[in-house]
């Protein structure tokens, strides 16, 4: 049977960025050029047999070329992408875990510019909807998330999966 789908992340399809986002431990290759190998083996070699999807996660450093990675998405073989906001490892699950410094310097600053471009992606996907696998509920209801990320954790975290999380305090919500 075989591998049917694989999932790659493309962060950006600019090469300083995503270099910048998915570094290697050790700094001896370049991601960028590392990732887009992958892609076109799997493109050109596999290309009826395997399907290329791509997650991208939303972040201060990459918002600007948001845009320009799903048009590039949409104009290449068929491929899918599904956008993600920036998200805690589980075991630093809490309600204030986005003030930690290791997520806070990848968190959009400019809400406008965020805003600007869901909005714009929202739109976008109803025309694309074979190749972006949000729907346009979801890339709103970003605009939550990364403005009022308590409302957003309380209102749909907890209400949909029943997941408890501690405040500062560690009182548990």
């Amino acid at each position: 049977m075989g591998i049917k789908r694989i999932v790659l992340p493309l962060d950006s399809v600019n090469p300083k960025t995503y270099n910048m986002l998915w570094k290697s431990k050790d700094n001896k290759f370049d991601s960028f050029e590392h990732i887009w190998q992958m892609i076109d083996l799997i493109s050109y070699e596999y290309k009826d047999q395997i399907e290329l999807f791509f997650s991208c996660t939303i972040s201060r450093l990459n918002i600007h070329e948001i845009i320009s990675t799903f048009g590039w998405c949409a104009n290449f073989n068929h491929a899918k992408i599904k956008f993600r906001p920036i998200q805690p490892e589980i075991s630093e699950m809490n309600l204030d875990w986005y003030n930690n410094q290791k997520y806070k310097i990848f968190w959009p600053t400019k809400i406008d510019e965020l805003n600007n471009t869901l909005d714009y992606l929202s739109t976008k996907i109803t025309e694309h909807k074979s190749i972006c696998l949000n729907n346009s509920n979801d890339l709103l209801d970003m605009k939550t998330y990364f403005s009022d990320q308590k409302k957003w954790i309380l209102n749909n975290r907890i209400a949909k999966k029943n997941i408890k999380f501690l405040d500062g305090s560690g009182k548990i919500f």
